[in-house]
């Protein structure tokens, strides 16, 4: 049986110690991850598409007969975890893939890239002055013809089509 939490409170405590490593995941939510990550896989994007598709692939075990939180939330407690889940399975991939990036790129501090797109602003250039776990950077950025200096800390993925 799923290890349901009290009510949305504690299920956002648990996920997020889940998702920045400070907890274990139990096996039954391994299992949501895995059924989560297979759906994005297949394409389904909106919550109520993805929720449908764990809950026929893990059948009863996700049950949740009597749901206090579902008058209140959407999908009770059992929606709650799904979108919990599926936040930590995309905040899990973005790590990977700002990893990958700061290794394929080498960044190292005092890296300088030109023509950066920051959100929506964009610099004419930037200089890494930090390097941080999980493929973040720290830059300092400008604008052309500006005496102004900015910050931004990004992943490193973003910066793999800017370089100099």
């Amino acid at each position: 049986m799923y290890p349901f939490p009290e009510n949305t409170n504690q299920a956002s405590m648990i996920w997020d110690d889940i998702q920045n490593e400070r907890r274990e995941s139990e096996p039954e939510r391994l299992m949501l991850m895995a059924v989560i990550t297979e759906a994005l896989d297949a394409g389904l994007f909106y919550t109520t598409d993805v929720f449908s598709y764990v809950e026929k692939r893990m059948g009863e075990t996700f049950a949740y007969p009597n749901d206090p939180e579902l008058k209140r939330v959407e999908n009770g407690i059992r929606g709650m975890e799904v979108y919990y889940a599926r936040r930590c399975v995309e905040r899990w991939r973005a790590d990977t893939r700002n990893e990958v990036a700061a290794a394929t790129l080498n960044v190292r501090v005092g890296q300088k890239y030109r023509n950066l797109k920051v959100g929506s602003q964009r610099f004419s250039s930037g200089v890494i002055t930090a390097r941080f776990p999980k493929g973040q950077v720290k830059l300092l950025l400008t604008k052309r013809g500006s005496k102004h200096r900015y910050e931004a800390t990004v992943g490193a993925a973003s910066l793999m089509d800017q370089r100099a």
